[in-house]
């Protein structure tokens, strides 16, 4: 869906005349601002968007292990983190970005649930090894 979200803001752009560097420009803005448009939906609209989508509710989530990983790309390696989520009607994977915003929310949801790789301790300290 972001896929298809990238090629239509570049293609509207490419409509409007801009070139390479508007169109990449355009195609940049419509992927970032494509999940905030969930900020503001209902959770059943959220759901009901494709078919496969479901909930997990907050009560039946045990623990949060997040692992930090590495990416190999061309020229450089890349950290994301993996979320397993442990819950009683199973166990989810899921990738984010190395980001603090989304580990420090995880933690004020859920607290001691998380459970955070060696050196990541707070939001204002992380000791990357």
């Amino acid at each position: 869906m972001v896929t298809a979200a990238a090629q239509q803001a570049r293609e509207q752009a490419k409509a409007e005349g801009k070139g390479f560097f508007g169109q990449w420009a355009d195609q940049l803005r419509g992927t970032f601002g494509y999940t905030n448009r969930y900020l503001t939906m209902a959770p059943d609209a959220i759901l009901a968007e494709t078919q496969g989508n479901f909930a997990l509710y907050n009560s039946t989530i045990n623990e949060i292990k997040i692992h930090l990983k590495n990416a190999h790309h061309e020229h450089n390696q890349q950290r994301h983190l993996e979320a397993e989520i442990f819950s009683s009607y199973g166990t989810y994977r899921y990738h984010m970005e190395e980001n603090s915003e989304f580990t420090d929310l995880l933690k004020r949801v859920y607290g001691d649930r998380v459970k955070m790789p060696f050196g990541y301790f707070s939001k204002s300290v992380n000791i990357k090894i």
